[in-house]
């Protein structure tokens, strides 16, 4: 803290004691910094006598042409008394000692005390004399200089002292009330400003010279001054703590006359002049701005909300409603009061209330959305399909603040979901009941075809005829168990004949049973089987038709000289088998959908082979029935398909089943 002679200047918050204005004088106000300064200096003098006798015989060795070879020697004194002076006795005898080495060796060269003539051996006596005197005088002079300077730093320091004590219980209060984020103001009783912050001075925008010493209502807009002036003294009248935004909106007035919006926090202070009071003010501009803009937006959200033709609601984290929008009491009839909390069940079908509430519950407890479908009371009595979803929100440490959902009304969805549902179930029947009305037709056509081979040979047309016969009627059988599995599997009715069998055995009649197709269409046939034997469960019939129809849709889609694999292998705890061919392959498209019902590559009904589209539709159902999957793979139209199918293998400690219904 540095001095000057002046008077300290005080703020005005000094007004709280009476301080008699301190004097100093110049050589008192040397400051802590500058002592310790001198101090440093002076360690650094034998430093300081280096350099300087340096110079000096630089500047002799420079003037002894001009002094006829005898330079005036005491010059070098100069050195002395600054290394002396800065580093004590020792630096300047060190000055002294090094000055009458340069002297002999640099300015009097040779010198030799025995033959020097008497006025250079004078010259150098008198050096190290003069020079061994003066570093005496000079650290004399330097030690009552330094003790001159510490009774300084002591009589200073009791000053601050003793100012220290007299400012002891105002100094914090003007830190504090410095350093507060708010505006802060001291008023006396009379309501003159007594003490305004940095904070204060950027809300009003006057400098705190401007305000110390007016009136507290030259803050205040010019139509509340009267009625601030009534406050105030009632506040004084009863002093006491008021928090910040107790009572009405208040505002200031700026220099510029602006008026902001402010939340003012009063505190008596006691003091030898009476009540002070001090005024915490605080601009709460951006707050009513941003009260405003939320308002604003609510109301448009609001109306949002009031407007959309789906209920909207809000529940607290315990699940109760604090909020639905108009849709639901147009809907319902109900009022807030009957719907709000858990009222809003009232409106449910009573066949839905339990599971409604039970699996509301169930997502409020564990925190998940809530998703369901439930019917809905109209106010005329009716009930409506919604569907209801419901999202937690959350706030930064992951806690449940609220929840937030929509209801919509999917009742013609459902309708027409039903009626889907509906015309599939008369479709399986219809295609049940077709199948069956096709086999009675075709069990006397067989027969006839067999009468006609018991009867001998035929004339070679009629053989013809006869062999087209039993051809179609085969295919024709086979579509019509191909609908009647479809049948089953959709109603749930398919049955598996479970029991241990030899993979080997199953591919072996699967290619026995394609193989007509595969010969007829010149197809090579590649067929690669593990060495060790491979067991399954699985009912051997269904196995060798999902492996007979993966081969023969493989033939029919296969070019005439194409190439057909079947390879069989094992993998982790099940078995592979991978059907793959050379022929037309698939876009992406059908690969989405190859497994769906009546779903072709081709639609020509030219095309070999022909078929309904159901024989992809059964492998998938039976393959899932025995536990497994299927897959269909292919890089793009021409570039040949592949179909995989893994199953579980048999094992030995398993007891096997007998049989396996769908479902």
């Amino acid at each position: 803290m540095i001095f000057q002679e002046e008077e300290l200047p005080f703020r005005p918050a000094a007004r709280l004691h009476s301080l008699a204005p301190i004097h100093l004088s110049g050589r008192e106000c040397l400051c802590v910094e500058e002592v310790a300064s001198i101090k440093r200096l002076l360690s650094n003098g034998f430093v300081i006598a280096v350099l300087a006798t340096s110079a000096i015989l630089f500047f002799l060795w420079w003037l002894k042409p001009l002094t006829g070879g005898n330079p005036p020697l005491l010059l070098f004194l100069i050195a002395v008394m600054l290394a002396a002076w800065y580093g004590a006795t020792r630096a300047g005898l060190f000055a002294t000692a090094l000055s009458a080495l340069n002297s002999a060796f640099f300015l009097q060269v040779p010198f030799d005390p025995r033959i020097a003539p008497p006025g250079a051996r004078l010259q150098m006596l008198l050096l190290v004399g003069m020079g061994s005197l003066t570093t005496l005088l000079i650290s004399k002079l330097r030690k009552t200089e330094v003790q001159a300077l510490d009774r300084s730093v002591e009589k200073q320091r009791q000053l601050e002292l003793a100012l220290h004590e007299q400012k002891e219980t105002t100094k914090w209060f003007e830190w504090a009330v410095e350093a507060a984020p708010n505006g802060m103001i001291l008023v006396s009783q009379d309501g003159t400003i007594l003490l305004a912050n940095a904070q204060a001075e950027r809300l009003f925008g006057y400098a705190r010279d401007e305000l110390v010493g007016e009136l507290i209502e030259t803050l205040v807009p010019e139509r509340f001054r009267s009625r601030h002036e009534q406050d105030r003294r009632r506040f004084l009248a009863l002093p006491e703590i008021r928090p910040m935004g107790k009572g009405r909106d208040l505002y200031g007035r700026r220099k510029d006359g602006r008026e902001v919006p402010v939340e003012i926090g009063l505190s008596p202070i006691a003091a030898a002049e009476g009540i002070l009071v001090l005024a915490s003010i605080v601009d709460i501009s951006e707050r009513k701005r941003l009260e405003a803009s939320l308002r604003e937006r609510e109301a448009r959200y609001s109306l949002l909300a009031e407007n959309v033709p789906e209920i909207l609601y809000t529940a607290d984290p315990n699940g109760h409603y604090d909020y639905l929008n108009q849709r639901h009491y147009t809907f319902t009839g109900q009022t807030p009061e009957k719907a709000l909390g858990e009222g809003w069940l009232d409106a449910v079908h009573p066949e839905d209330q339990a599971r409604m509430q039970a699996r509301w519950r169930e997502s409020v407890t564990q925190g998940v959305p809530f998703d369901t479908e439930f019917r809905l009371r109209h106010h005329d009595g009716t009930y409506k399909w919604f569907c209801n979803h419901s999202i937690p929100i959350r706030d930064d440490q992951d806690q449940i603040i609220k929840w937030f959902g929509v209801t919509a009304d999917v009742h013609d969805q459902k309708r027409a979901q039903e009626a889907l549902l509906e015309m599939d179930r008369r479709k399986n029947e219809f295609l049940a009941m077709l199948a069956h009305e096709l086999r009675n037709p075709l069990a006397p056509i067989r027969n006839a075809v067999q009468v006609m081979r018991k009867l001998g040979p035929l004339e070679a047309r009629l053989q013809w005829v006869r062999d087209v016969i039993e051809r179609q009627v085969m295919h024709l059988t086979r579509l019509v168990d191909e609908l009647l599995d479809v049948s089953r599997i959709t109603q749930g009715k398919m049955q598996l004949h479970l029991q241990t069998v030899e993979l080997a055995e199953v591919v072996t009649d699967a290619i026995e049973t394609a193989r007509p197709l595969m010969e007829a269409r010149q197809h090579r046939l590649t067929l690669i089987l593990p060495p060790e034997p491979v067991r399954l469960m699985a009912d051997p019939s269904r196995l060798v038709q999902i492996l007979e129809n993966l081969l023969s849709n493989a033939a029919k889609y296969t070019p005439n000289g194409g190439t057909i694999e079947l390879a069989v292998e094992r993998a982790d705890a099940g078995v592979v088998l991978r059907v793959k061919d050379t022929g037309i392959g698939m876009a992406a498209d059908l690969l989405s959908r190859v497994f769906e019902p009546f779903v072709q590559a081709e639609q020509s009904l030219d095309r070999p082979g022909g078929g309904l589209g159901i024989g992809l539709t059964l492998v998938r159902r039976l393959v899932e029935l025995h536990g497994g999957r299927v897959e269909a793979h292919s890089e793009g139209v021409g570039k040949g398909s592949e179909f995989v199918v893994r199953l579980p293998v048999y094992e030995p400690s398993c007891q096997p089943q007998l049989s396996a219904t769908e479902g």
